[in-house]
């Protein structure tokens, strides 16, 4: 038996009313073809390149893909989606002072997949709601889901008479539904995905919401970092837990979190004095850390390209000023225009890499000359931008462990204390 995606009143009351009357609800055509199939294309580099589960319960042919805000933006407006946000608000209302993301998930289920156990998306948490809603998900449709390709179980209403580890499959239906369309399900109602018995993939996005003080299923801050956040726009970074639940959960320095991502000062550990960064904390990370810290800043470099900045200007600076200075002042112009979080994730970045540049011309050599012919290239806007900028960040990310050590040297004496 199934169920099919019909187009429901555009109205709160209405969407509320048949959540909470049957612990689910369909909502076609919320994405129109175009916008499913850029989706898709966002998404399908990510689930190529992501190993199958492994056991019963994930799947051992499922691919799950996590952290999607930054791995497809799209998915950014899907969270963001205005009729979705009012119904999870009305339904988690009576729970909490505000509702978080609880996580985001691209789940492809391949030919020959069987169907998942049946289970209840609340018992993650030790502790009864006693009739409360805590949570609820939106699976999106990316391919269609039929009754052969996997398309979600549902027993209908299982959030008010809760049923056993083994329900009758034949008190199930399933959510059928067209690419772009969606569906919303309790987190005390009963489901599980669906056997693919078709020869083709189902490919769905699930995006949950939760009650503001319960411990998220993904871990947000670990998902979507500072740097990464900033870019965010204010609403989602709220949604994702830079937000203030009452009375007292949640803060940062006795205040909003919110104001952490506004904060200019930088994210370095507190191994260190405050103020300007300087050789002796990069002298105390891991090579790990300064190689993230390289190729996130190449990151910030290529959104920036091609620049308005004046390129006569830009050769002059990087040809006559030392390169450590010449590249702080060049990455500046370049990034004039960007929006004002990219340059302040860009300046933070060049702060912290301050004494690795320093250390650069020891390890590797003419880093002068070959910044020189990077700025040329982006001033000429050449095809050569490319090449030469994944070359100068290949070579440092390849060098991080005796940049470090040379920082090190000149940072640190021989006790290892700062000095």
């Amino acid at each position: 038996m199934s169920v099919t995606a019909l187009a429901v009143s555009n109205t709160l009351a209405a969407d509320l009313g048949a959540l909470q009357r049957d612990g689910f609800l369909m909502l076609d055509g919320l994405l129109n073809e175009g916008q499913a199939n850029a989706l898709a294309a966002e998404l399908e580099p990510w689930l190529q390149r992501t190993p199958r589960c492994e056991g019963d319960f994930h799947g051992w042919a499922t691919t799950r893909v996590n952290g999607l805000l930054s791995k497809a933006p799209l998915v950014q407006q899907l969270a963001l989606h205005p009729r979705i946000l009012a119904l999870a608000e009305a339904a988690l209302a009576p729970a909490c002072d505000c509702m978080r993301l609880n996580m985001t998930q691209a789940i492809r289920i391949h030919p020959r997949q069987k169907a998942q156990a049946p289970h209840r998306d609340e018992e993650m948490w030790p502790a009864d709601p006693n009739g409360q809603i805590w949570s609820l998900n939106v699976m999106w449709a990316v391919s269609d889901f039929t009754e052969s390709n996997g398309a979600t179980r549902l027993w209908p209403r299982s959030h008010i008479g809760r049923l056993g580890r083994t329900p009758d499959p034949q008190d199930a239906i399933q959510g059928v539904m067209k690419a772009g369309s969606a569906l919303v399900y309790l987190g005390g109602l009963t489901h599980s995905g669906g056997a693919n018995r078709s020869d083709a993939d189902r490919t769905g996005v699930v995006i949950g919401y939760c009650a503001g003080w319960l411990r998220t299923y993904e871990e947000q801050f670990l998902a979507y970092p500072r740097e990464v956040a900033r870019w965010f726009p204010e609403e989602l970074q709220r949604l994702i837990g830079y937000r203030w639940h009452r009375p007292n959960i949640g803060g940062w320095e006795g205040q909003d979190p919110i104001e952490y991502l506004r904060d200019a000062s930088p994210c370095g550990p507190h191994l260190v004095r405050p103020g300007e960064h300087s050789g002796y904390e990069v002298a105390l990370w891991p090579a790990a850390e300064l190689a993230q810290l390289y190729e996130w800043r190449g990151a910030l470099l290529t959104l920036v390209l091609p620049s308005t900045a004046s390129a006569p200007e830009l050769q002059r600076l990087a040809r006559t000023q030392p390169y450590a200075q010449a590249v702080e002042t060049v990455m500046r112009m370049l990034e004039g225009g960007a929006n004002p979080n990219l340059r302040r994730s860009a300046l933070n970045a060049d702060e912290r890499l301050r004494a690795a540049r320093v250390a650069e011309p020891d390890i590797l050599g003419d880093v002068q000359g070959e910044f020189e012919a990077l700025v040329t290239a982006i001033a000429q806007r050449t095809r050569r931008v490319s090449t030469l900028m994944k070359s100068y960040q290949r070579r440092r990310m390849q060098s991080v462990e005796a940049i470090r050590e040379r920082i090190a040297l000149k940072a640190l004496p021989p006790n290892g204390e700062p000095r």
